[in-house]
């Protein structure tokens, strides 16, 4: 009875969370495609800048596209979804 009127009250918090990272995986899809695409601008800039000699703005334009890249953004994100999907299958499990 108790747990049944649990689950009553947590619905409402298990579909906000089911939608919110459905909502997040979706955006954080579209948004990979432009931190790639800026990604891949920095590092053509940074690979120019090196070669005519301006070592501080290569090496701006190499850790900006290591921020953008696989290892920056994108991981935070992801993490971020993994870490909404467990709290609600913690809370489903209830």
């Amino acid at each position: 009875m108790l747990r049944g009127l649990v689950k009553l009250i947590l619905f409402p918090v298990n579909l906000f969370l089911s939608l919110l990272t459905l909502m997040l995986s979706i955006l954080f899809g579209l948004g990979k495609i432009f931190l790639y695409t800026l990604m891949g601008i920095c590092l053509v800039v940074g690979f120019f800048a090196f070669i005519h000699g301006m070592g501080s703005v290569a090496l701006g334009a190499f850790i900006l596209a290591f921020l953008l890249g696989p290892l920056g953004v994108p991981l935070v994100g992801t993490l971020l979804i993994k870490l909404l999907k467990g709290i609600n299958k913690a809370l489903r499990s209830i």
